[in-house]
């Protein structure tokens, strides 16, 4: 068994002729992930940082009330922003933690979710009939469909090396990847009162 530690993603290769045929399992680099709670530490620190910022301008300071009071509301606002954008890169970082790929001879397994919630899919390398990339936005998703109508799709946000390993479930399972026109959602129709 080797470790191959490149990027943000980690392959871990076992067998004889792992690239051939074997097991390959594809996981999130363990210091990327560290990184991203780190930041949403940091994040919160920046916020409880704000709050006495707002707790200053409020009780402390004197004279100039309005401009005062605006400043005490603008930080207020930012505080309330950072520690929102912590929560979510702690929730990023537990669903990257958690995300894996594996390749064997049977198939195809995804694990992708959280550990309370997890979404595992199973695919025989036979059975796969398309693999689908489309743009979402400012991201991408990755679709894998089964010739039985089963799905299970991944984005940046599950596996970092999201398109280098829909090439290697490509490459071992013989269909090629099929590039979908950008998402757009539906336009909002006006409604006649």
């Amino acid at each position: 068994m080797t470790g191959i530690g490149t990027g943000t993603g980690t392959v871990t290769r076992t067998g004889a002729g792992a690239s051939a045929g074997g097991t390959v399992v594809i996981h999130n680099n363990p210091f990327a992930v560290f990184g991203l709670y780190l930041f949403a530490l940091f994040t919160v620190f920046l916020a409880v940082c704000m709050v006495f910022e707002v707790i200053d301008l409020v009780f402390v300071q004197h004279g100039y009330g309005f401009v005062r009071w605006m400043s005490a509301v603008q930080w207020a606002g930012a505080a309330f922003g950072f520690a929102y954008m912590a929560y979510a890169c702690w929730a990023i970082a537990g669903k990257l933690r958690f995300a894996r790929a594996q390749f064997d001879d049977a198939g195809l397994h995804l694990r992708l979710g959280t550990r309370k919630k997890p979404r595992e899919s199973f695919f025989a390398w036979d059975q796969i009939s398309e693999i689908d990339t489309q743009q979402v936005g400012t991201s991408w998703a990755i679709t894998v469909r089964a010739k039985s109508g089963e799905c299970a799709w991944y984005t940046p946000y599950s596996i970092f090396r999201y398109m280098q390993t829909a090439k290697m479930i490509s490459a071992r399972c013989g269909v090629p990847i099929t590039q979908l026109p950008p998402y757009k959602a539906p336009a909002k129709k006006a409604s006649t009162a």
